[in-house]
């Protein structure tokens, strides 16, 4: 009697120190994302400059690559997400040998791609004779010569919103 009570005290004990280590371990995974997005992103913000930047651009413009770097992580941490929970209700199988798991695996490889994609081809650089626009629809670039732009309007949009700027081209 005593015996079975101190195996069902001692579970219990196994069950919260498990239920710490999972918030723990939750908490270590949303940050190691935080991080992960933020040099994502400066790296994709290096890369952009290093394959795309003509050799006399004055500045650039990353069109939403901030945000889309942050939404890149979704995917990974989805992936941790479902395999823990996966890990809980079988002990047996491994959830990436699954159908279920290869079909989940695929879709976030694809999304964190094509994210990705997004964000290395959404780029504009003003040089000294032109703006060069890249697109994912048109990744090496649609240059406007000065001649063709009819007007630029730029400014700020509210007290907390950045710089925009529109351009229209002669048509």
């Amino acid at each position: 009697m005593i015996r079975q009570n101190l195996q069902k005290e001692e579970a219990i004990m196994n069950q919260k120190v498990s239920a710490r280590s999972k918030v723990m371990e939750g908490i270590i995974m949303a940050f190691v994302a935080v991080v992960f997005a933020i040099v994502l992103s400066m790296g994709l913000n290096y890369l952009q400059i290093k394959i795309y930047a003509p050799e006399d651009w004055l500045f650039s413009e990353m069109h939403s690559g901030s945000l889309l770097a942050l939404l890149a992580v979704i995917p990974i941490v989805l992936l941790f997400e479902l395999t823990d929970m996966f890990r809980f209700q079988s002990d047996k199988t491994d959830f990436f040998k699954t159908k279920t798991g290869k079909i989940i695996l695929v879709l976030c490889i694809v999304l964190w791609l094509g994210i990705l994609y997004t964000v290395m081809t959404n780029i504009s650089f003003v040089t000294k004779d032109s703006i060069e626009v890249h697109k994912p629809a048109h990744p090496t670039a649609v240059s406007y010569a000065y001649e063709d732009v009819k007007l630029i309007e730029c400014g700020f949009k509210g007290r907390d919103a950045g710089f925009y700027y529109m351009i229209t081209l002669n048509q």
